[in-house]
């Protein structure tokens, strides 16, 4: 119980930072997509699970490769992420809105939903009936999670700063 209140009491500076240490990890090793296909030559269906840093493939033997050049496999959506956890590293500096940080999170996973989209009309072209990848919203989801639980300081105004602020209130209520 103590910790918590140790946490609440960091300046905003490293409380922004751990956050942002903590969604850039989520960013990097949580999934972002999931595929489903038929593997003809074992005659199974198989489970393709995809990360910015590792591949679960459920195959025969299941196993996970870790490529080296992960990150600039799509380039686009590792942007997207990171830029997501810039965002919600601002919100937590007063530099940045929390509707700003969930839209750049939500233009993440639309751009996942494009993908699968693209994939799906080409396949539906060519008389495959199966949705190749479905996105994984868990970023956005962790986010939304961590804006739930620490809740971000109020961004300051274009020409306030912290101790301006209750005095502007008081005196446009006493008129």
């Amino acid at each position: 119980m103590g910790e918590g209140r140790e946490f609440l009491q960091l300046n905003l500076e490293t409380r922004a930072k751990i956050i942002a240490a903590i969604m850039a990890a989520a960013a990097l090793f949580t999934p972002y997509m999931f595929s489903r296909y038929f593997e003809p030559f074992d005659g199974i269906y198989v489970i393709w699970v995809m990360s910015l840093t590792w591949i679960h493939y459920s195959n025969v033997i299941p196993f996970f490769i870790f490529p080296p050049f992960m990150l600039l496999s799509n380039p686009i959506n590792t942007l997207l992420r990171f830029w997501f956890v810039f965002e919600m590293y601002r919100c937590y500096i007063r530099k940045s809105i929390v509707r700003r940080a969930l839209y750049i999170g939500v233009i993440g996973e639309l751009w996942q939903l494009s993908l699968m989209m693209y994939q799906l009309i080409w396949g539906l072209l060519f008389g495959v009936i199966q949705i190749a990848s479905v996105p994984i919203p868990l970023l956005l989801i962790f986010g939304v999670i961590i804006l739930k639980v620490v809740k971000p300081p109020k961004p300051l105004g274009l020409w306030t700063d912290e101790n301006n602020e209750s005095e502007s209130t008081d005196d446009f209520l006493s008129e």
